[in-house]
C-alpha cells in the first residue's frame, strides 16, 4: 500500500531484499513515499517505477532506510563503501564453455582504492568474497554493501590457473 497525502493505493510486494518489488502504481510524485503493509506499518520507501515493466515500482526495504537515517543522526553524512573494481560476472555456464571459473572478472582496478591497495588487478577473477562463493551477479555488491567504511573483506582470486587470497580495507565513495 502507497500513502500520499490523502491518497492510498493498494497493491502486491512481490519481490523481497535489497529493494521491494510491488505493482501498486507509483505515480510521478510518489517517490520518497512510504510504501505499508496492510497493519499501517511502513515497510520501505518508494523510489522508482519502470515504464513499460507492467505496473513494477521498487522500493528501498526499511531496514535499510533505517541504517542510513541513523548514520546521518550519527555523523551528520551518509558515507559508501567502495572496493574499487569495475566488473562481469562470469556464470557456471559461461565459465564451463570458457575454461574458466565462475565469479567475478575484474575489468578495471581504480587507482589508489581499496582493491589496488590489496593487489588486485585487471583479469583477475573474485571467486569468493568473505568466504562465500561469488554465484551471482550480485555478490560483490551486496557484499560491499553490507559492510561499513573501515571494515575489511576476504576476496579469494583466480588468475592464470593460480589461486591467492587477499584482503582489502573499504574505503569511502567519495564523488
Amino acid at each position: 500500500m502507497i500513502a500520499r497525502g490523502n491518497i492510498v493505493t493498494t497493491g502486491v510486494v512481490s519481490g523481497l531484499g535489497e529493494q521491494i518489488s510491488t505493482d501498486a502504481v507509483i505515480n510521478s510524485g510518489n517517490s520518497g513515499g512510504p510504501l505499508l503493509n496492510s497493519a499501517g506499518q511502513v515497510i520501505g520507501v518508494n523510489v522508482a517505477t519502470t515504464n513499460g515493466a507492467q505496473n513494477i515500482g521498487f522500493a528501498i526495504p526499511i531496514d535499510s532506510v533505517k541504517k542510513i537515517i541513523n548514520e546521518f543522526i550519527d555523523k551528520g553524512a551518509v558515507t559508501k563503501p567502495v572496493l574499487g573494481i569495475k566488473y562481469n560476472f562470469i556464470s557456471k555456464e559461461s565459465a564451463n564453455l570458457n575454461k574458466q571459473v565462475q565469479g567475478a572478472y575484474v575489468q578495471e582496478v581504480i587507482t589508489g582504492l581499496s582493491a589496488e591497495k590489496a593487489g588486485i588487478k585487471a583479469g583477475d577473477i573474485i571467486t569468493k568474497i568473505d568466504g562465500v562463493a561469488v554465484d551471482a551477479e550480485s555478490k560483490i555488491t551486496d557484499a560491499v554493501a553490507s559492510k561499513k567504511v573501515g571494515d575489511t573483506i576476504s576476496l579469494n582470486l583466480w588468475n592464470n590457473g593460480k589461486e591467492k587470497s587477499v584482503t582489502a580495507t573499504l574505503q569511502e565513495l567519495v564523488d
